[in-house]
């Protein structure tokens, strides 16, 4: 192997999560001793960072802009004509894309799985997600893939049952953590001080998008039947979180925009609690996600309330969180309460988190996937 070509379809760097997972391997597979070059669209961009700067990395990535039709600059054109002109143009640009052929192709996309492989690479998909329609398209684009890499069981499973996928040809490898940026010497009342937040107000947290799957209309719910405990979501953009808080009558929570990792790192040390309320809803959320925030809250040594759902307990047990029904913002608010009101369980359930946490670094994460390569 003489080097890996990470290619990927998206506007980089992002503030989506996609775009910091994606960085975070690329730096992951460096520190490993592979030779990397991320292979992305040259897309407008409101970002004006580089990948290095924006995500936190040790050290800049290689990173290749491919030129493309950028429909997306063209506000007139319907969003999803745009994205599909914009995606037709990266694959034409990558299919002129010259790469030595000794080198491996590892990307998100199922298309370009497709693409490389007819032109004789060796390209391996790391899968996040399975489509609801065009299952038999699907197939036929992962089928050449010289090896697949899930992040949950779920998807493996639902590979082999659904796509006959060989259960050889698959790496289930959950996604992981930085120690260096959520492992922080902070205890809670200096990081209340550091964000100028109350120092004896009960607090919950939720890191993340506010996408309905992530449960966090449950939560909001869940809010106001617990009103002696402030509540805060930190993370979104200004439109979700707008759109987001004009579902409610009164909201009891407040929102954060999105941050840098460190200061989300300071947000879930200055929290009681974590949560994590994923609905069972839909496929992803149940069975198929690994959320960068559950492997973050774990690293934090905050107390964790999670939806009680497979794609979570592949992970977690109730030795190290206090799980909920999903959906039900009735037993949410119980299992906030509870975790709050009995202080040395939840500490001890805490710190199992963070012991166990431990393995999943992004560097083991690279390792593994460097292994199963070959």
């Amino acid at each position: 192997m003489d080097k890996i070509f990470y290619v990927s379809n998206i506007r980089f760097p992002t503030e989506k999560a996609h775009g910091y997972q994606i960085a975070k391997m690329c730096e992951a597979f460096s520190e490993t001793g592979a030779e990397v070059e991320l292979v992305v669209p040259q897309r407008s961009n409101n970002i004006k960072s580089d990948g290095k700067e924006y995500y936190g990395l040790k050290k800049p990535i290689n990173v290749t802009y491919l030129p493309i039709f950028d429909a997306q600059a063209y506000p007139w054109i319907p969003e999803t004509l745009a994205f599909g002109l914009t995606s037709l143009s990266f694959l034409f640009a990558c299919a002129l894309l010259k790469i030595e052929k000794n080198s491996v192709i590892y990307t998100r996309s199922p298309e370009l799985v497709k693409l490389f492989a007819l032109k004789g690479y060796k390209t391996f998909f790391e899968c996040h997600q399975l489509p609801k329609r065009l299952v038999s398209l699907y197939a036929w684009e992962i089928k050449k893939a010289a090896g697949i890499v899930t992040i949950s069981r779920g998807l493996k499973t639902d590979l082999v049952e659904i796509f006959k996928t060989p259960e050889n040809k698959i790496l289930t490898a959950p996604d992981g953590v930085d120690f260096g940026l959520f492992d922080v010497e902070l205890d809670r009342a200096e990081a209340r001080r550091r964000l100028n937040l109350p120092i004896d107000q009960q607090m919950a947290v939720y890191a993340g998008q506010l996408h309905d799957w992530k449960g966090v209309d449950v939560l909001a719910n869940a809010a106001k039947l617990t009103p002696q405990v402030k509540f805060y979501f930190v993370g979104g953009t200004p439109e979700s979180i707008g759109k987001f808080r004009a579902k409610f009558t009164n909201p009891e929570f407040e929102n954060i925009a999105n941050l840098s990792r460190v200061d989300l790192a300071t947000w879930l040390k200055a929290a009681d609690v974590l949560v994590l309320p994923n609905t069972a809803k839909v496929a992803i959320s149940e069975r198929y996600t690994s959320p960068l925030k559950l492997f973050e809250y774990m690293a934090s040594q905050t107390p964790i309330v999670a939806s009680n759902l497979p794609s979570l307990r592949e992970i977690l047990t109730d030795e190290e969180a206090e799980f909920c029904l999903p959906d039900d913002p009735i037993d949410l608010a119980r299992a906030i309460r509870k975790t709050l009101s009995d202080a040395e369980s939840a500490r001890a359930k805490a710190a199992r988190a963070y012991l166990k946490v431990k393995k999943y670094t992004w560097l083991n994460r690279s390792k593994n996937i460097l292994d199963f390569i070959g």
